[in-house]
């Protein structure tokens, strides 16, 4: 179906004389109305507000309850809030960016966000085909079969969009195509894998490619810096080979936890540039939960979730009882602490963080060898050559390189460091603001 662009109206984005139609008509005008973003010859301006107008209403009509009628898609758990001006911003981002990353505060509803878009999109267009990847298999499946439920068991889905194929329906039967909660193929051609980051997945062409918080990693014993090459290689190798066609693109949302995280390096700038040059080509956006107003005021993001203050919450329930069941930020900050709102809320990780791509600098990251033997060469694993760095802090040493290794030095402890086959400590000795450790084979 070739989408008709309808003007502006008071029913937009469905046509002034929508009341008037015949049932299929009426059919044909809200499918229509889901499409008009695919209408040719749109300005980037115009694409991007008719997306968010196409996704407010396909958010409206099919997934919000109508108990007048007693529909319930049960696509939300509970009585479903105003969109928040914030996931306007973010649809009209990824409207006209072929790569975007999207930095939003924890809880803003941004897997609410991308189920809604990725079920327009499925939908809307025919043989549109998406890859999302989260950070557990467990999450993974649970975005899968809330999406599977709307495309199985939500009538006006079914109805409006299954009339379109060449069998009159949407979900395919039992042995026609494959119809999990991983992944799903409709019957008007479009696909939806699921998967958890970590997966293997080389090989796939979808036409959107979704990241949705995906560094994540259940076991504690996992380090960061695993994690960060990790995010590193599935972007890099992964993921963007797959989206390389024209009319194809990636979607990252994320919310910072620290500045060791990849998203945080992903995100960082200086003179307007981002620090790592392949990122200049992504279109970058940061929310925050709240904000000053031109008159110095405290404002949430999202006033129907978080009223600002507990002053606000408390004028806000004496005109909507609802908000007496409200956290405010004020109050979210006092239960979470300081460091953690600024983090997770604010997009402001700790500045004491370690940072995952520090600028070099000789008193923090500069190291010497005193007295190298003939073997420091030839082989580190017998050479008994002195280690030097700079150190004023009682925490982990930074970690110079030596050939082949990377050496890991803690400071007042003794600690295997991996050379080859594995040094040891000696002996540890103060030279001013300098300390030394001497290594020797274990």
């Amino acid at each position: 179906m070739i989408p008709k662009l309808i003007t502006p109206n008071d029913l937009y984005p469905l046509p002034a004389d929508y009341m008037e139609l015949s049932e299929e008509g009426q059919r044909q005008a809200r499918t229509n109305a889901c499409r008009q973003f695919l209408v040719p010859g749109l300005t980037d301006r115009q694409k991007a507000d008719a997306y968010v107008a196409s996704l407010n209403f396909f958010d409206f009509y099919y997934l919000h309850p109508d108990l007048d009628v007693e529909f319930d898609p049960m696509f939300y758990d509970d009585t479903p809030l105003p969109t928040p001006e914030m996931h306007y911003d973010i649809a009209r981002q990824w409207a006209t960016e072929r790569l975007s990353i999207a930095i939003a505060p924890r809880g803003s509803a941004k897997s609410s966000l991308v189920k809604k878009t990725i079920l327009l999109e499925t939908l809307a267009r025919p043989k549109f085909s998406v890859i999302y990847a989260t950070s557990t298999g467990d999450n993974t499946k649970s975005v899968g079969q809330s999406i599977k439920d709307q495309y199985s068991f939500n009538p006006r889905i079914s109805d409006d969009f299954g009339a379109e194929t060449p069998y009159g329906r949407l979900a395919p039967k039992r042995g026609e195509a494959p119809y999990g909660n991983t992944y799903m193929q409709l019957m008007n051609g479009s696909s939806l894998r699921c998967i958890s980051a970590e997966s293997k997945q080389r090989g796939g062409r979808p036409r959107l490619y979704v990241l949705d918080d995906p560094e994540y990693d259940p076991k504690a014993s996992t380090s960061m810096s695993l994690i960060r090459e990790y995010m590193d290689q599935l972007l890099f190798k992964v993921v963007l080979p797959m989206v390389m066609r024209a009319g194809c693109g990636a979607r990252w949302l994320a919310t910072f936890v620290s500045r060791r995280h990849y998203a945080f390096h992903a995100m960082d700038v200086e003179g307007g540039k981002a620090r790592d040059p392949r990122f200049n080509k992504w279109d970058r956006i940061i929310i925050r939960s709240e904000y000053q107003d031109e008159q110095g005021n405290t404002k949430s993001c999202w006033p129907d979730m978080w009223p600002a203050t507990v002053a606000e919450r408390d004028l806000l329930a004496k005109q909507d009882e609802r908000f007496k069941k409200c956290v405010s930020l004020e109050e979210i900050k006092q239960t979470i602490g300081v460091a953690n709102y600024l983090s997770e809320y604010m997009a402001q990780p700790g500045r004491g963080d370690e940072v995952f791509f520090p600028n070099l600098e000789e008193e923090k990251h500069g190291y010497w060898f005193e007295d190298p033997d003939e073997q420091f060469e030839v082989d580190p694993h017998s050479s008994n050559t002195i280690v030097g760095w700079y150190s004023k802090r009682r925490t982990q040493a930074p970690k110079p390189w030596l050939p082949s290794c990377i050496v890991s030095l803690v400071h007042g402890s003794r600690h295997l460091l991996h050379l080859h086959q594995g040094l040891r400590l000696q002996g540890l000795h103060f030279d001013g603001g300098q300390q030394r450790e001497r290594v020797v084979c274990v």
